[in-house]
């Protein structure tokens, strides 16, 4: 009597425990799929659609800089810095890139690029959005999408060369935006990207600040780049502040 006791309340309880753990899969499984991205274990995040599609895709935000005068001069006295994974809460930027160019050291319009792995995917994108704010305000940065330019194909810098090389780069993407002037607040953008091809870019989206009067410094911080295939307006737009 006592052992068939046991075996029936042992039994129940692991009834109960599969119970659980299925429900708590089911749970999971729901809102994996309705509360936002997913990882597709490549550090690649999307939402999937009803259609299958993986978009939107928030590209990794890790940015490098040409020209990347930090290899040859102090931290303290380089021409430009890019610090990704940038966290600062007073500025809401729990996971951001930071860029602070000094136009002093380098005049040059250096271009802070974003270089993914090869196994991105944007074809069939219709626009980027992104947002960006200024430390000062007044910082002046221009947008640029789609350069099929290598890393491997930059040349080293050569600061005699100086601008020639950046416009060479520069000129390789086929949307290059209007400057913006940046705010102390974030504001939202979006970039119809309609009209190119987003297959195998090696380089898909970049930065690149000017001078503006007054200042010899462009700080300034970016998050949530994110490719999708809705429809944008033409060029660049702010969404909303």
């Amino acid at each position: 009597m006592q052992k068939n006791l046991f075996l029936t309340t042992t039994r129940n309880f692991m009834l109960s425990a599969l119970t659980g753990v299925a429900i708590l899969a089911s749970i999971a499984a729901a809102f994996s799929v309705f509360s936002g991205f997913q990882n597709d274990h490549q550090n690649h995040y999307y939402l999937p659609t009803a259609t299958g599609e993986k978009f939107p895709i928030l590209v990794d935000s890790q940015f490098s800089s040409f020209p990347d005068v930090r290899q040859n001069t102090p931290l303290t006295s380089a021409g430009i810095v890019v610090q990704n994974g940038y966290v600062f809460p007073e500025k809401s930027c729990e996971l951001c890139t930071h860029v602070m160019q000094n136009f002093s050291t380098l005049p040059e319009e250096a271009i802070i690029y974003l270089a993914p792995d090869a196994s991105y995917n944007l074809e069939g994108a219709k626009r980027v959005t992104f947002s960006a704010m200024g430390f000062n305000g007044g910082e002046r940065v221009r947008i640029l999408i789609g350069s099929n330019y290598t890393v491997q194909g930059l040349d080293q810098w050569n600061a005699s060369l100086g601008n020639s090389q950046i416009n060479s780069l520069a000129n390789s993407f086929p949307i290059r935006t209007d400057y913006i002037t940046m705010t102390t607040g974030w504001k939202k953008y979006e970039v119809d990207v309609s009209n190119i091809s987003l297959t195998g870019n090696s380089m898909p989206f970049a930065l690149q600040a000017s001078r503006s009067s007054g200042h010899d410094i462009a700080d300034f911080l970016v998050k949530d780049i994110i490719f999708d295939s809705k429809a944008a307006s033409k060029g660049l737009t702010i969404l909303h502040s």
